[in-house]
């Protein structure tokens, strides 16, 4: 299994297609590219209902649209009536349209949509959708094995398995490459390498999230003065979490490292999510002022995802607003959705600040977001996260395709 893949050992596939040859490819894919050792492979309607009976512990579904008999539409309706918990991904050849029609049917059927696998089958789109997996985990999923132990993250720090990559950033106007968000991986000696969702929570009932925060903030700003010394001129984006806002040392520690590396302050962005915006972060904000005060830019991130005043939001000294990948899932065809990624950019513009589209997975949402205002794209279409040794190369071949 590549390095570059997260585990998803905890997952118990089942594929529903007629052909056998699809079923087979799909699970060679699971197995030896993702470490999905469970997997259940049936060619009708009425097999793959029996297995979702007779194993209850299947949690991921790669359903096929147009079979023979019971097709993919009534099967999904089926599913639904066993109030089927799990991640739903649908494989088949039928067009955008029709693939947009089924989702939509899934929402009201109340099943946990992600994304869709275009036949013939390709490698990206695998990796598109096992970007989702983790990100809204349903419940009723058993993914007690994601969870890793505190003892397990602090045996990563003194091993020094934290491991930072980068996703790039590009701006719009001209397509230049202009910075990266740095994101956490953690490498397990049993399970790989671990996405953040598995230990950022348990980290963040202890002081254990301020360390692991320090560490992942030393890695990426040595990270960006090897960029540096390399000729690139790039902005750095590091998540905070609210709760290492809430150490009043910090300021003062993280500007220093800042100094003794010689980086320019300007460069630096750290981002904090939508939560913060709420009344009882006083401590936090005066932490993010503080910040904001010596010239670092703050970034609000993931916004849309969940309350956030917008009366408080303009008293707040945030430089950029980071728009969920969710705004651009359905913005192809929903007139409403692409209006509401306006309504956001006009906003982000009136209030200073420039926005940054998350998310960017195909030519379509890059074309939304540049139709819509948006400054900064970030996704699997412009690059996965890669490792710092790889920014150098993936810069090079990024002027090559805007070119």
């Amino acid at each position: 299994m590549s390095s570059n893949h997260l585990t998803y050992a905890w997952l118990k596939a089942l594929i529903v297609d007629d052909s056998k040859a699809i079923c087979e490819l799909c699970k060679s894919i699971l197995i030896e590219n993702y470490g999905i050792n469970y997997v259940h492979t049936t060619n009708s309607a009425p097999e793959a209902l029996a297995v979702i009976k007779s194993f209850k512990d299947i949690n991921m579904i790669f359903l096929d649209l147009n079979m023979p008999g019971t097709d993919g539409v009534q099967l999904l309706k089926k599913i639904a009536d066993f109030k089927f918990k799990g991640y739903i991904v649908i494989v088949s050849g039928v067009s955008a349209k029709i693939i947009q029609g089924v989702e939509d049917l899934a929402n009201k059927y109340n099943l946990n949509y992600i994304g869709s696998i275009h036949k013939p089958i390709d490698l990206k789109d695998f990796d598109h959708i096992f970007t989702q997996v983790g990100k809204n985990t349903p419940s009723g999923i058993n993914n007690k094995t994601k969870q890793l132990k505190i003892y397990e993250i602090i045996r990563a720090l003194e091993k020094d398995a934290i491991e930072v990559f980068y996703q790039p950033q590009v701006k719009l106007r001209n397509r230049k490459f202009i910075g990266v968000e740095a994101l956490c991986r953690l490498h397990h000696p049993r399970l790989g390498l671990i996405s953040p969702d598995q230990f950022i929570d348990k980290s963040e009932e202890t002081d254990l999230i301020f360390h692991l925060t320090l560490c992942v903030i030393d890695k990426a700003l040595n990270d960006w003065v090897l960029w540096h010394n390399q000729g690139m001129k790039l902005t750095l984006s590091i998540n905070i979490s609210p709760y290492v806002l809430k150490f009043t040392e910090f300021t003062d520690l993280f500007l220093t490292k800042l100094s003794v590396l010689n980086i320019p302050i300007e460069k630096i962005c750290l981002e904090v999510t939508e939560s913060i915006i709420e009344e009882n972060h006083q401590v936090e904000l005066e932490t993010l002022s503080r910040l904001a005060i010596k010239g670092v830019m703050l970034s609000l991130d993931d916004f849309g995802t969940g309350s956030a005043s917008i009366e408080r939001l303009h008293r707040l000294p945030f430089d950029e607003l980071k728009l969920d990948k969710s705004f651009f899932q359905n913005s192809i065809t929903n007139r409403a959705q692409f209006d509401l990624i306006k309504s956001c950019v006009a906003m982000s513009s009136a209030l200073d600040m420039h926005t940054v589209a998350e998310g960017i997975e195909t030519a379509e949402h890059w074309k939304v977001a540049e139709q819509t205002g948006c400054d900064i794209v970030q996704g699997y279409y412009i690059s996965k996260p890669i490792q710092a040794c790889d920014i150098s190369q993936w810069c090079y071949q990024w002027k090559h395709r805007v070119d």
